[in-house]
């Protein structure tokens, strides 16, 4: 798959004047990072594997959060699986943990088996401690989050890609996409998007974005771990024997970039730490970032979505709508969607921004398709399943993360975001402009100045002769089978103070834990 331009040099222009708008809108970031986007599997897999290679001392550590982990596939070659790469990085020294969502067997079968071999795989390794995160039968534990200390500082890599055989190949994988000792009982079934549970060709490799983070930024992105490894479920024997190298209060990493970051997380547990009384920690900043972000949009959002079902994100959508050129968002088709009750989900999403508004004719929601685009067919065929949860804002703030647009990604589950901004030169893109440049590039089967105005090139993703996108049509089909509840489905945990009442007045009421109002009139 070819490589993704994202740092573009464009000619004449002025410098953004965003840095110091998204710091007041967002009401922080920290300077002076350096905030990589990672589009697709093999250029995330890769940064991964050059992170864990620069720990080799026994300063080091290398620490790793995961929705789905499989510890058996090569990141780039042969020899380069987690288990290759961990025992090497054990034999010098380096501290290794690892915390893996334990999902319910009876829900995941495949899943929750998968992990239970990982986790005992990695625990034969030297200096290498896993553990299973059991977060209940309603929650999972969904950050996807790698973090580094070694011969290049702190280094941080977040976002939408799991370690797993779908992000690089089509499932099942061929042989030598894996280490030859992964347990044949495992299969491939069970992951996310097209080789879980929805039909057969499910669109994999999945479309996906991840970012790596130096710099000051990512301190908190390494006390983001360590909430989740000290709320966890399992034993706590290894934290008196063999505590943590890294500490919230580490020192903050030197500047190495111009970008702004701030960082936040969906969490809500209980933290305990070696020598403490157990307290509860819950932060919703997930949430406060996306709606801080939406509603100061000032010219256009483009959105790449799994699920896209909150209707909080809709409200904020449809508020700042009269003042966009426009609101573009792609996300994978209904038809091989892994959520139940999507269709009803996302056309109620849609219809909350759109029915009795004047603007409606702004929103433009699309999914990826095979070519040719006109036939408008939307499985069967690779790199289909867009399982991206990451934003551009006026192509001067970019957000990247795990938090899917729904209330397991803003309210329940464990959950992560990166938003970033900066000044920029004159003469050059921002981060986040070369980001959407290399993604509308590739969707639209276009060069990167192509689509270098975000307005006037808008009108490409309907007319663009070797496009792979089409309109999504909500209406063509209808949910079948039995519904299953949506405290199952998409719990949601709002309260009085969460940002979606206190922006936007969607707030919890005596009768429920949320209010979810009708659609507007």
């Amino acid at each position: 798959m070819a490589a993704y331009p994202v740092a573009v040099q464009l000619p004449g222009g002025a410098p953004a004047a965003g840095a110091r708008y998204w710091q007041k809108v967002l009401r922080i970031g920290l300077a002076g990072n350096t905030v990589e986007p990672l589009i697709d599997g093999p250029a995330a897999f890769a940064a991964m594997q050059r992170a864990i290679q620069s720990a080799r001392s026994r300063d080091h550590y290398v620490y790793l959060l995961g929705w789905w982990c499989d510890p058996w596939v090569n990141l780039t070659r042969s020899g380069t699986c987690l288990l290759d790469l961990f025992r090497r990085a054990g034999e010098q020294g380096v501290q290794i943990r690892v915390l893996i969502w334990d999902p319910p067997y009876l829900v995941f079968p495949n899943h929750s088996r998968l992990h239970a071999a990982a986790v005992a795989a990695l625990n034969r390794l030297p200096n290498c401690h896993a553990q299973l995160d059991d977060a209940g039968i309603t929650k999972s534990q969904h950050q996807k989050l790698l973090v580094v200390n070694g011969s290049d500082g702190l280094v941080a890599l977040c976002g939408g890609v799991d370690v797993n055989a779908d992000r690089l190949h089509t499932i099942p994988p061929p042989r030598g996409a894996y280490r030859s000792d992964r347990p044949a009982h495992l299969g491939w079934g069970g992951g996310s998007g097209g080789s879980g549970s929805g039909p057969a060709g499910g669109g994999e490799p999945l479309h996906d974005v991840h970012v790596r983070v130096r710099g000051p930024s990512a301190l908190p992105l390494l006390r983001m771990f360590l909430r989740r490894w000290h709320a966890r479920s399992g034993d706590r024997a290894i934290d008196r024997t063999a505590p943590l190298r890294g500490q919230f209060g580490g020192p903050v990493p030197a500047p190495v970039g111009r970008q702004f970051a701030r960082v936040g997380e969906t969490f809500d547990g209980v933290l305990r730490l070696p020598g403490r009384r157990p307290f509860r920690s819950r932060s919703v900043a997930v949430q406060d970032i996306w709606l801080r972000s939406i509603l100061g949009a000032r010219t256009f959002i483009y959105i790449e979505e799994q699920y896209l079902t909150s209707q909080c994100a809709a409200e904020a959508i449809r508020t700042v709508l009269p003042r966009l050129q426009h609101v573009t968002i792609l996300i994978p088709s209904s038809e091989i969607t892994d959520l139940p009750g999507k269709w009803r989900r996302r056309r109620e999403f849609i219809e909350r921004i759109t029915r009795g508004h004047p603007h409606a004719g702004k929103l433009h929601v699309y999914t990826r398709v095979p070519q040719p685009a006109a036939s408008c067919r939307r499985s069967g065929a690779p790199h289909l399943y867009v399982h991206a949860k990451m934003a551009v804002i006026d192509d001067e703030l970019l957000l990247i993360g795990s938090a899917n647009m729904n209330n397991r990604g803003w309210e329940t589950d464990s959950e992560l975001v990166v938003a970033a901004f900066e000044d920029t030169p004159a003469g050059q893109a921002s981060t986040a402009k070369g980001l959407r440049m290399a993604l509308w590039a590739h969707h639209l089967g276009l060069t990167a100045p192509t689509v270098a105005d975000p307005v006037r090139s808008r009108g490409l993703w309907d007319s663009a002769p070797a496009r792979q996108v089409c309109r999504y049509q909500p209406l063509a089909h209808r949910d079948t089978g039995i519904q299953k509840p949506d405290f199952l489905v998409d719990p949601s945990d709002r309260r009085p103070a969460d940002p979606c009442c206190t922006l936007l007045r969607l707030c919890p009421t005596a009768a429920g834990p949320v209010r979810q109002p009708s659609v507007l009139a």
